[in-house]
C-alpha cells in the first residue's frame, strides 16, 4: 500500500514538474521533489539525476534572466556545484564556474568559482598543470580568502611536496616584478 501511495505521489509531483512554469516558481517545485525524493525510503538515483540537472538548467536560465550582482552569481554558483556532481557534465561546470568568476571577479562566489575551477581540474579531470595555473590565479587575486590557507595543502595533493607546495604559493603571492627596474640594475651611477 505504501509504495502504491508513494508512487502515486510520485506520478502526480513529475505531473506537475512537467507544466511550465515560471523559472523561480519551477526552482521551488524542483527543489520540493528532490527535498521528497531524499526523504522517501527507496531512493531512485536515477529521477534524482533528472531532477538536479534539470534544477542546474533552471538556475542557469534564471541567472541569465538576472543581472542583479546579488543573485545571479548565486544562481550560476548553485548550478554549476550540481553539476560538477556528475562527471559527465563536470566541463560544463567548469565553465559556469570560469564565467562566474570572470563576470563577477569582486563577489565573494568570484573567488569561490576560481577555486572550484583548481579543485575540479586536480581531483576529477586530472589535469594538474591547469591546476596549478588556476590556483596559482586564485592566491594572485584573493590571497586575503578563507580558502588561500589550503591552496598549498591542494598542491601538495597534486604530487608537490610541502616545500614546492610552499615555494609555489610564495612565489603566487609576490608582487609582480617590473622588468624595466631590473634592466637598470647595474647602470646607476
Amino acid at each position: 500500500m505504501k509504495i502504491v501511495l508513494w508512487t502515486l505521489g510520485c506520478t502526480c509531483m513529475l505531473w506537475s514538474l512537467s507544466c511550465s512554469s515560471p523559472v523561480p516558481g519551477r526552482i521551488s517545485q524542483l527543489q520540493d521533489s528532490l527535498q521528497v525524493l531524499r526523504s522517501s525510503t527507496s531512493m531512485q538515483p536515477d529521477e534524482e539525476r533528472r531532477l538536479n540537472l534539470e534544477l542546474a538548467g533552471e538556475y542557469l536560465a534564471a541567472a541569465e534572466g538576472d543581472s542583479s550582482e546579488t543573485s545571479g552569481p548565486q544562481l550560476k554558483y548553485k548550478a554549476a556545484e550540481i553539476l560538477s556532481n556528475y562527471p559527465q557534465r563536470v566541463d560544463e561546470a567548469l565553465s559556469v564556474f570560469e564565467e562566474l568568476e570572470e563576470e563577477h571577479p569582486d563577489h565573494p562566489l568570484g573567488a569561490d568559482a576560481l577555486f572550484q575551477q583548481g579543485w575540479l581540474l586536480a581531483n576529477v579531470i586530472g589535469d594538474t598543470a591547469q591546476a596549478q595555473v588556476r590556483f596559482g590565479t586564485f592566491l594572485q587575486r584573493y590571497p586575503d580568502h578563507v580558502l588561500a590557507p589550503s591552496v598549498p595543502v591542494e598542491l601538495a595533493q597534486l604530487g608537490m611536496s610541502p616545500a614546492e607546495a610552499q615555494a609555489f604559493a610564495r612565489q603566487a603571492l609576490a608582487p609582480p616584478v617590473d622588468s624595466t627596474s631590473l634592466d637598470s640594475i647595474g647602470t646607476e651611477e
